[in-house]
Parts: structure tokens; sequence; C-alpha cells
């Protein structure tokens, strides 16, 4: 059987804030790395990235840019 074939979608240029710790405990120590903004550039794929803060009163899902 052959392997399935891989296609280049896009390629990722994106602006990282610092790790935050988000929880210590006997399992590990689970992090994140926010992806603050970038772009998204490709053949099939194009885009940009914004940073978006919660809000508390903002769209139906309380998220703004």
């Amino acid at each position: 059987m052959r392997p399935p074939g891989l296609d280049h979608v896009c390629s990722l240029d994106v602006k990282l804030d610092p790790i935050q710790v988000m929880r210590n405990d006997r399992a590990g120590t689970r992090r994140i790395v926010p992806i603050v903004g970038g772009v998204v550039i490709g053949a099939k794929l194009q885009g940009a990235y914004f940073e978006c803060q919660r809000g508390v009163a903002n769209n139906l899902r309380g998220w703004h840019c």
C-alpha cells in the first residue's frame, strides 16, 4: 500500500506572546503560547489573524477585534 501524498497548503508567519502557565499539578504543567497576530500565505489558503480580546457585552460570543 502506498502512503498518502502530502500537499503544501500554506505557510504561517505569526507573532507570539510569551508562554503562559495555565495549570501546574500532578499531571504536569499545562502551558499555552498565545498567537496575537500574523498572516497565512499559500496557494490554497490565505488570510490574516488579528488579536482579539474578550469583551463583556460585545457581539453574540463576547469577542471583538
